[in-house]
């Protein structure tokens, strides 16, 4: 069963910010520049996690999944943003 998680992250170098967000736009959509929307099951947000954990820098860089629970949807007010190139990335 699908739910609705969000995947935020802190990274430090340009290089790796930008294929964590690569991964992340193969699962779901950017909100903001570092927060992902992705509605998959448990066991692909596993998956993403461990990708993303082979990734990172430990030492430095942070990345946190959030499940939206039952009954709670996101709610946005503001600008839309909309983010045409995977391999951007924004400081």
């Amino acid at each position: 069963m699908n739910r609705k998680f969000m995947i935020c992250y802190d990274i430090s170098k340009d290089r790796i910010r930008a294929k964590v967000s690569r991964i992340l736009l193969e699962y779901g959509i950017r909100t903001q520049k570092s927060i992902f929307e992705i509605e998959e099951n448990r066991e692909i947000i596993n998956n993403i996690m461990e990708e993303l954990s082979i990734t990172i820098l430990h030492n430095t860089d942070k990345v946190f999944s959030f499940e939206i629970s039952d009954g709670h949807d996101i709610e946005r007010s503001g600008k839309s943003v909309e983010y045409l190139a995977c391999n951007d990335f924004y400081i």
